[in-house]
């Protein structure tokens, strides 16, 4: 008999990147603990088989404060010490101001 209530979970986004990755036999650094702020992945160089996930700053930002209660200052400046200014090699995440996003927490 079919379980016809049984649940089917969407593949997360670390999930469908890292499919799409594999797919395509490329690799890349994921950033433990941000996986909501993932938004996409750039390929610099598209005959080589290295990538750079992209995260939006203010997403991860908001991880940030929610999971330490950092105000939005400290925050900014353990995010940029910690990550946006380490370099790990040609695979080295980036992290994307999002236009549209600017401004939202003066709003």
């Amino acid at each position: 008999m079919l379980n016809f209530q049984r649940k089917f979970e969407q593949p997360s986004k670390k999930d469908a990147i890292s499919r799409l990755l594999e797919d395509e036999g490329k690799s890349a650094l994921f950033v433990d603990g941000f996986d909501d702020a993932l938004i996409g992945v750039s390929c610099p160089n598209p005959k080589e088989n290295e990538a750079r996930l992209v995260y939006s700053y203010q997403q991860c930002l908001e991880i940030v404060m929610r999971d330490s209660e950092m105000s939005l200052e400290d925050a900014d400046e353990w995010l940029t010490v910690n990550f946006v200014g380490a370099y790990v090699g040609e695979q080295t995440p980036i992290f994307m101001i999002e236009l549209d996003k600017v401004g939202e927490e003066d709003a």
